[in-house]
């Protein structure tokens, strides 16, 4: 009998864990390789965690303008700048913007020296 590591995987409302093999997730991530190349099997099983969980939201929220210029404590005429430079992304959500907050937190990360 063969040795294979497996994943525990979460299942909603329940104390009960579910074990993945691991030539099953390499399988997975395989077949969706061609449609996501940067895809690994650790985001392939946080994934698979969040929908047993019953969430399919992202770890990341938005933010409105008024949040997200607190955070980066600049104006709104700045932060529209800067969105309208594409120095920061934005979703549209029925005509109301949001700022991904990772993406605000790239912009408080410190430059690397040279």
């Amino acid at each position: 009998m063969t040795n294979t590591a497996t994943h525990p995987i979460e299942q909603p409302n329940t104390s009960a864990i579910t074990m993945v093999p691991d030539h099953v997730v390499a399988a997975i991530v395989g077949l969706l390789l061609p449609h996501f190349p940067d895809l690994t099997a650790e985001q392939f099983l946080a994934v698979l965690n969040r929908l047993q969980a019953g969430s399919c939201m992202p770890d990341t929220p938005v933010l409105d303008k008024h949040t997200a210029c607190k955070h980066l404590n600049i104006s709104i005429a700045t932060l529209n700048r800067m969105l309208r430079d594409k120095q920061l992304s934005s979703v549209r959500i029925r005509g109301s913007v949001r700022i991904p907050a990772d993406a605000v937190q790239r912009l408080l990360q410190p430059e690397p020296q040279l």
